[in-house]
């Protein structure tokens, strides 16, 4: 499945805040629960803007140009582990855009960021009740396996990048 033709893909900086602070707004508390395995009712602007440009990773954001500005429909990170070779990573899709190939899109581009820093393995933490970075991931063409860890998803990068 292919992202929609009207969004792009793109790094995140400190001046996307407001958009990706709005996208959180759009989003239900289910998909933020899902995201930050937290309360969904309030996500604190600073844990934002540390996702936006974190210290030992990269961001990317899916975005809808606009000539006012890029309207912000989802965003992954991928941060690094003191394990070498490897990353974690996150995504979160506003709700309206859920199930249109935003989140595979998202997570090819980490994969690929990933393989550019010479990374092997990537992990991500997911509630059991919500299997959509599984979907999303096998959707993307990834190969996904289930870690010893209940409700950790590992892929791993492939070498040819």
């Amino acid at each position: 499945m292919q992202m929609p033709g009207e969004l792009r893909l793109r790094s995140a900086t400190f001046a996307d805040l407001p958009e990706t602070l709005a996208m959180h707004a759009r989003c239900s508390p289910a998909s933020l629960r899902s995201r930050y395995h937290a309360d969904g009712s309030h996500i604190p602007p600073r844990w934002v803007a540390r996702l936006l440009v974190p210290r030992r990773g990269a961001a990317l954001l899916a975005v809808r140009p606009d000539p006012r500005g890029d309207h912000v429909v989802g965003m992954g990170q991928l941060i690094f582990m003191p394990t070498p070779g490897t990353a974690e990573i996150a995504l979160l899709v506003e709700d309206a855009w859920q199930h249109r190939g935003v989140g595979s899109a998202l997570l090819r581009g980490l994969v690929s960021a990933a393989g550019e820093r010479g990374l092997t393995l990537l992990s991500a933490w997911c509630l059991p009740e919500r299997a959509g970075l599984h979907r999303a991931a096998r959707r993307a063409g990834l190969a996904v396996l289930d870690g010893a860890e209940s409700g950790v998803l590992h892929i791993p990068v492939p070498a040819l990048f």
